[in-house]
């Protein structure tokens, strides 16, 4: 059943369903949607407080299931959450931070469970709760997208569990990464009394740092940045820069999130790490021996080492890691019975085996068959022909490229069992 929604400054118009029957308020008063998290690279908690002081809408739910579309922001001295409109006074719309007690993320009250008129996408992990004064007084709130509820949340966690500096700044572990990536910058980059690293160099540590998979990320930070820069400077980058392309690149802002939901500030030290690997990844009897050991292996600034701290890039490593694989390790060895008649098992095969990309026009290589017997395939693809000096094999009626028949069969006899054991079988069509 489909209802309407009364836009109203005032506050004193309901709600109704379709059939005229009245229901929960709803007040809106804002023209525009919330501001698109898209266009927002979160990489550190201050990334969270400038988008809470940007503001977002959110709908205000109540102990009697009334509901209101409220804009929320954070004062830029980051010591009150305020919103519009509403039928108090402006001193009254307002929460101290220094009065948070706890922020809750999902449907975590009464009030927000008890909801059922709310849209579809309006989920648990849209949900949270900001609970203050001396009575705990509950704020319950939905927010238009899960990442904006992570937002709010990672920042409101950390303005009651970072000690602040006297400009709002977060303390000196974000430092501690910067200093770490000037390091290797440094280490790294041509001496000289201005010390700037070309382009190519800088995509090359930065991948190396990053892992696989964001060179063109990194070419159009880089390109971004050449665009303002005098021609004499193009093409070459300074620590500043590198740094700030590194997080942006880098920083996923799930990881991000998670981990700030385990520590409330910017690293995961022993108790954090532990808390998160008992309750999180549900291992048993986690010793702080072994969170130091998760550390000195994937934590790669000396200095977070040194204190026995993970940071977001260690905490990143380490997640991607086997140690954190879905995956169970003892399948990578055969561990299933292999006695069986050979009908009895899946086969990993190979169709088209010969080809490299699309199967009309498409160039055929013998790597192709490299490729699937080197990742353990054990049933390949030979489409044969007749060819003006024997056999070829290629996709047949099409404009796909040919390649010898004898070439297959010597691939196929130099890499059938290099990943396997087990017997092969070729698929021959003549």
């Amino acid at each position: 059943m489909e209802d309407k929604y009364i836009n109203d400054e005032n506050d004193n118009e309901n709600v109704v369903n379709s059939d005229g029957r009245r229901r929960s308020k709803s007040v809106s008063f804002h023209s525009s949607a919330s501001i698109s998290i898209s266009d927002r690279r979160v990489s550190s908690v201050s990334d969270c407080w400038r988008c809470m002081v940007r503001g977002n809408t959110f709908v205000k739910i109540r102990a009697n299931a009334r509901t209101y579309q409220r804009y929320f922001s954070l004062d830029e001295d980051l010591s009150f959450i305020r919103w519009v409109p509403s039928s108090k006074k402006p001193s009254k719309a307002c929460i101290s931070i220094d009065s948070i007690r706890e922020v809750r993320h999902g449907k975590t009250t009464e009030a927000l469970r008890a909801m059922k008129d709310l849209p579809l996408s309006f989920t648990a992990d849209c949900a949270f709760t900001i609970l203050y004064g001396e009575n705990f007084e509950s704020l319950d709130l939905f927010a238009s997208s899960p990442e904006e509820a992570n937002i709010w949340v990672t920042g409101l966690n950390a303005l009651i569990g970072v000690q602040l500096n006297s400009t709002g700044n977060t303390d000196e572990q974000s430092s501690a990464r910067e200093r770490w990536l000037r390091e290797v910058f440094e280490r790294e980059a041509p001496s000289s009394s201005e010390t700037l690293m070309d382009a190519e160099t800088a995509l090359e540590l930065m991948q190396k740092l990053c892992g696989e998979g964001t060179a063109n990320r990194i070419r159009q930070k880089l390109a971004e940045i050449d665009l303002q820069k005098a021609d004499d400077k193009k093409g070459r980058i300074d620590s500043k820069e590198f740094i700030e392309i590194f997080k942006e690149i880098s920083t996923r802002p799930e990881i991000y999130f998670l981990l700030i939901r385990f520590s409330n500030k910017d690293y995961l030290d022993l108790e954090d790490l532990q808390l998160f690997l008992e309750g999180e990844q549900g291992l048993a009897c986690v010793s702080k021996e072994q969170c130091i050991e998760i550390i000195k292996q994937y934590e790669p600034s000396s200095e977070a080492r040194d204190r026995n701290q993970l940071l977001i890039d260690g905490f990143t490593r380490f997640l991607l890691s086997e140690d954190c694989d879905i995956f169970d390790q003892t399948h990578l060895l055969v561990c299933q019975d292999m006695t069986q008649p050979l009908s009895h098992y899946f086969i990993s095969s190979s169709h088209n085996t010969y080809l490299l990309e699309d199967q009309l026009r498409g160039p055929s290589s013998v790597d192709g068959y490299t490729r699937a017997l080197q990742y353990g395939c054990r049933c390949v693809k030979v489409d044969c022909w007749d060819g003006p000096d024997g056999p070829v094999v290629c996709h047949g009626n099409t404009l796909t490229s040919k390649i010898l028949f004898s070439d297959v069969m010597a691939t196929i006899k130099e890499h059938a069992f290099e990943a396997s054991e087990y017997p092969l079988i070729i698929l021959t069509f003549f």
